[in-house]
């Protein structure tokens, strides 16, 4: 790939070079997974909808995918140095928006612009290190980046729930501030710039498509509970701007955005065969999919993507408002699973040169599926020890497969297409996770939406209205950051003929209490209920994963450090 410094020479700065881009890559990670451990607690502070903390979770991801191609190229074209600071920049500044957010609204928003920048950073990284290191040190410098990225998903959670639990959540994006000013400091001081002087197209269309389907989907998966799946729900009209949906229409809106979701896919679809065809710049260039093992690998991580974070996603909700965790306690609740991946990462290496990396994936698949099928056992007084094993379980499946699925969807790859091909990959995985948040949380509220009215309606002695307001509470958010059930009181005081004898009104007192503990039960069970459907349907996807994943063809592992930049697709 031709630099704008090409020397023989390697450049002094390098090591420093990659730890500035490494930090900013870790930094991006980990905003993937830190809301989650917050989840309750954002809810009860900002008044907000379980839709619109998946929104807040899904949005980044959304935003990062239907962008990271592009900006790949830009940063390619234009200055990869330039792109990774205005990355850096922009993450800052969306990371401040965050953290001051008082609506659900603004806080999507923000997180939205958050995935714009990391779509920014991830693939410039990524170049800077191929276009930086060569021969032996390039597969060096990807070693340490697969590291950054383990300890990344391991820190994500505990910081979420250090700062959750002893200051705000908030600072969960305020301290992305100093670390984005540092990073565009030391990037002008000691980062070299470097493009491809070789001429790019950008995929405009294709990005408008894919991003418009990616939308119309994702917002019908995640608001089909709000605004009805075919009917619309009654004092439920969708709105945006000064347009409302017209509240006669016996149709909900849900099944037209669907409708718009399949349209723009096709249309992206035809338009990605017509640009391969003509070679005339395809966002994703379809000859690439004559490929086995990356047609067969993409296919296998997009579907693993869609239930790997089942769990990751409605854990949270179960450990602190069912069991009554703290985030902290939540974040590091999560640490058994870092730490078997992190162990099982490097034993994969080994195993693809004993029996093939196809045979590797699909056992670590697998193990992952298990995984997750421990953790469909839910109880809703199922303690955080007896949750140990799955973690453990998921965390080998993790560590064994995600790596080499990487590396052996990109193993057939020529160099020279490494870095679309990996971009490909990249945009494949985060919409499987923004898609597989949305699936999980659509199976989530609409079990809770059926089984919560039958809980609370075995409640001897509790008023009807004090019914119809627990199930509307908890339908909309399910969650506390305390994990209680809403308060409840037979009457807001006793009759006077109780109140004057003592014993009638100690007995009254002691029914309202009954009333209360069987509440929180009721509650406690039915959103434990719809967790547990949701995890069943991760390991659905993650199942198919495995299956899919046989027709991947066998490969032994090369070291070829020309083709080490494929690895990064991690």
């Amino acid at each position: 790939m031709a630099q704008t410094h090409q020397t023989d020479a390697p450049d002094p700065r390098r090591w420093i070079t990659l730890a500035i881009v490494l930090i900013g890559f870790m930094m991006i990670l980990i905003d993937t997974t830190v809301v989650n451990v917050s989840i309750p607690t954002i809810i009860n502070d900002l008044h907000a909808t379980l839709s619109q903390i998946e929104w807040v979770i899904s949005g980044y991801s959304l935003s990062f995918a239907a962008l990271l191609i592009t900006f790949g190229r830009l940063g390619d074209m234009y200055g990869r140095k330039r792109f990774f600071i205005l990355g850096l920049t922009l993450f800052g500044a969306a990371s401040l928006l965050c953290g001051e957010a008082t609506t659900p609204g603004f806080l999507i928003a923000a997180r939205l612009v958050q995935g714009v920048g990391g779509a920014i950073i991830s693939p410039t990284v990524l170049s800077i290190i191929s276009s930086t290191f060569k021969g032996r040190e390039r597969a060096t410098a990807f070693g340490l980046f697969g590291a950054v990225t383990g300890v990344a998903v391991a820190l994500g959670p505990v910081l979420g729930g250090y700062f959750t639990t002893y200051y705000t959540w908030r600072w969960i994006f305020r301290i992305n501030i100093p670390v984005a000013i540092i990073g565009i400091i030391l990037s002008v001081l000691y980062v070299q710039e470097s493009k491809d002087t070789h001429k790019q197209k950008l995929d405009i269309s294709g990005m408008l498509t894919s991003a418009l389907a990616s939308l119309f989907l994702v917002f019908g998966l995640i608001e089909g509970a709000t605004y009805g799946w075919w009917h619309q729900i009654a004092g439920q009209p969708f709105s945006v701007g000064s347009y409302t949906w017209p509240t006669t229409a016996s149709l909900s809106i849900i099944p037209f955005t669907f409708l718009f979701g399949v349209a723009f896919l096709a249309l992206f679809l035809y338009i990605q065969s017509v640009k391969t065809k003509n070679n005339s710049g395809a966002a994703i260039n379809f000859n690439l999919l004559q490929l086995k093992s990356f047609r067969y690998g993409l296919i296998a991580i997009a579907i693993i993507a869609l239930g790997e974070f089942s769990s990751l996603f409605t854990l949270p909700i179960f450990l602190q408002s069912v069991r009554g965790l703290t985030a902290l306690q939540t974040g590091l609740g999560t640490l058994p699973l870092a730490f078997a991946a992190m162990i099982a990462a490097p034993t994969s290496a080994y195993l693809v040169n004993k029996i093939g990396s196809k045979r590797v994936v699909t056992t670590g698949i697998t193990i992952e599926f298990f995984g997750l099928f421990l953790f469909s056992f839910l109880k809703y007084n199922s303690t955080y020890l007896s949750l140990v094993p799955a973690y453990i379980v998921l965390g080998l499946g993790i560590g064994l497969a995600v790596a080499q699925n990487t590396q052996v969807t990109l193993s057939e790859i020529n160099p020279r297409e490494a870095g679309a091909a990996s971009g490909v990959l990249n945009t494949i995985r985060q919409l499987g996770t923004a898609f597989g948040i949305a699936i999980v949380g659509a199976v989530l509220t609409s079990r809770l939406a059926v089984v919560l009215p039958q809980q609370i309606n075995t409640i001897n002695g509790l008023p009807q209205s004090a019914k119809t307001a627990i199930i509307t509470a908890a339908n909309a958010s399910g969650v506390s950051a305390e994990g209680t059930a809403p308060q409840i009181t037979v009457a807001s005081t006793p009759p006077a003929a109780i109140a004057q004898n003592p014993i009638a009104l100690a007995a009254y007192k002691k029914q309202e209490q009954t009333i209360g503990t069987e509440v929180q039960t009721a509650v406690s069970k039915s959103l434990t209920d719809a967790i547990d459907k949701g995890i069943r349907t991760g390991a659905v996807f993650v199942l198919v994963g495995a299956f899919l994943s046989l027709l991947i063809p066998n490969i032994k592992h090369e070291k070829d450090p020309e083709k080490e930049v494929a690895i990064a697709g991690h």
